[in-house]
C-alpha cells in the first residue's frame, strides 16, 4: 500500500481511494467500486471545489471532502508521475519515433509540462 485514503466520517475506510504497487482503487459513497491498473491510464484530472474530484480518463474515481486540496492535488500529481515513467519505459523498448509519438500524446494531455516534454524529445531525436 502505497496511499490510503479514507473518505468516512468515524475511520473504517469504506469509502475512499487506495494507491498500491499495481493499481488505484476507489469507492465514492452508492457508487460501485473502481480499479485502474497505472498502465490503464491515460488522463488524471483534478477538479478542486467544496467537494473536490480526482478525473481518471475522463470518469470520476473519487469525489473527496479532503481539508487540503493541496494534498488531493499533490496525490494527481504523482499519479501524473507514475503513468508517464510507465510510458517512457515502456517507449524505451519501442522505436524513437514511436516514443516521440507517445511523448507528443503525454503532453498534449497535459501530463508532463513543457519543460519536461521538450528535454526528454531532443533525448530521442538524438537516437534518429
Amino acid at each position: 500500500m502505497l496511499v490510503l485514503i479514507d473518505n468516512t466520517t468515524f475511520g473504517n475506510a469504506k469509502d475512499g481511494a487506495l494507491f498500491t504497487d499495481e493499481a488505484v482503487y476507489s469507492h465514492n459513497m452508492m457508487q460501485k467500486a473502481q480499479k485502474y491498473k497505472y498502465e490503464e491510464i491515460d488522463s488524471v484530472v483534478f477538479i478542486p471545489g467544496l467537494t473536490s474530484n480526482l478525473i481518471i480518463n475522463g470518469i470520476k474515481f473519487l469525489e473527496t471532502n479532503f481539508p487540503s486540496q493541496f494534498s488531493i492535488n499533490l496525490i494527481k500529481e504523482m499519479l501524473g508521475e507514475i503513468v508517464h515513467e510507465l510510458r517512457i519505459n515502456s517507449a524505451k523498448s519501442a522505436s524513437p519515433v514511436d516514443a516521440l509519438k507517445k511523448l507528443k500524446e503525454l503532453f498534449e494531455q497535459g501530463l508532463i509540462n513543457e519543460a519536461e516534454y521538450e528535454e526528454k524529445r531532443k533525448k530521442y531525436v538524438e537516437l534518429l
